[in-house]
């Protein structure tokens, strides 16, 4: 389904909207996902992991505050689009580098065994939530590649507003402060947030129309007391 997807991922004026909102809200809110970054020192040498990175609009967001980015996507074609985009993305000094693969398997995770694929600053996923069959298992298996301290963001759809129009891949409508909340402290996270952005986004996906709203939330992994 995916790599159907891909090169029309963020072709319609929807989609493009959408993102662009988001990757301000993103920068916007660079404080909430990092509460102790500091304006006038601002730490821009991160390790950044995006998993169902898709074209890479996570990377995009946060290139200023990252010196690498691991892209994951279970779809060829996905990371095709991710290695297109960031070339047309420049960012002079960031290091980039894209994988086929899926962290939610046995096998699939044991091919990331690397020492490169963990200690992480942030691993973050962008509209990919939605379709994970185990969301917990999906935050436990990102959480064991963060560093202590590290952050995971989730950025996906809020529980209200109207139903993705269609079945295939689609494990869940949205998610609330308090699932999030629930979801992210059930694998031991901690400095639990939840931001609402603003307003809400038109839709239009196989001749529907809905509108819904978007979240940011974060959750750090502990560090050794």
């Amino acid at each position: 389904m995916f790599s159907e997807l891909a090169e029309r991922y963020n072709s319609q004026p929807w989609q493009k909207q959408l993102n662009t909102a988001v990757t301000r809200a993103i920068q916007d809110q660079i404080h909430f996902i990092f509460p102790h970054e500091h304006s006038h020192n601002a730490r821009r040498d991160r390790r950044l992991l995006d998993y169902a990175s898709g074209p890479g609009m996570i990377s995009r967001a946060l290139a200023s505050r990252c010196a690498e980015a691991v892209a994951i996507d279970i779809s060829p074609a996905m990371i095709d689009q991710y290695q297109a985009q960031m070339e047309s993305y420049p960012v002079p000094g960031m290091k980039i580098s894209a994988f086929v693969g899926n962290l939610f398997t046995e096998e699939g995770s044991k091919n990331f065994d690397e020492r490169n694929f963990f200690d992480f600053d942030v691993a973050a996923i962008g509209f990919g939530f939605h379709h994970f069959e185990n969301p917990g298992l999906c935050i436990g298996r990102l959480a064991e590649r963060l560093k202590p301290g590290g952050v995971l963001l989730i950025v996906d759809f809020c529980e209200d507003g109207g139903h993705l129009p269609f079945k295939a891949g689609i494990t869940a409508h949205g998610f609330s402060d308090a699932s999030m909340k629930q979801l992210f402290e059930g694998e031991g996270l901690v400095d639990v947030g939840y931001h609402h952005v603003p307003g809400e986004f038109d839709m239009h996906m196989h001749g529907n129309e809905i509108k819904k709203s978007v979240f940011l939330a974060r959750a750090s992994k502990p560090t050794p007391s």
